[in-house]
């Protein structure tokens, strides 16, 4: 089973927000392009896109397709696909960096390690 979330960080004074990307509305497959190679989830479908930016992008049955780089608050993705899969991070509208990533567990402790501030959340 697939494993695809967003975290946000609407509010700096608590940790970040995690949406499941496949309970979002009318959403069909998402699409993670790292390295030059595509997945689409899902389906689990491979294939090589040589040159291809790195991307997370999320279709939609009525909607043009959703760069998660564009989403308000955006901190990273992660999409975990047994014990394999990606964590990517963004920032000035783009997937700075992706790195790999085995469980969500994982995804979550780095994220919220990158995102809590010295001394801790104000709540």
């Amino acid at each position: 089973m697939v494993d695809a979330i967003l975290f946000t960080r609407p509010d700096p004074r608590i940790g970040p927000a995690a949406t499941d990307l496949f309970r979002v509305k009318r959403v069909l497959e998402i699409v993670l392009t790292v390295d030059g190679i595509e997945w689409r989830y899902p389906r689990g479908t491979v294939r090589r896109k040589p040159g291809a930016a790195t991307e997370l992008i999320v279709l939609r049955d009525d909607a043009a397709p959703l760069d998660l780089a564009a989403v308000p608050g955006v901190v990273a993705a992660a999409v975990i696909d047994k014990e394999d899969g990606w964590l990517c991070w963004f920032g000035d509208g783009r997937c700075l960096l992706a790195e790999s990533c085995r469980t969500m567990a994982l995804a979550r402790s780095e994220i919220e390690s990158h995102c809590c501030p010295a001394g801790g959340y104000e709540l």
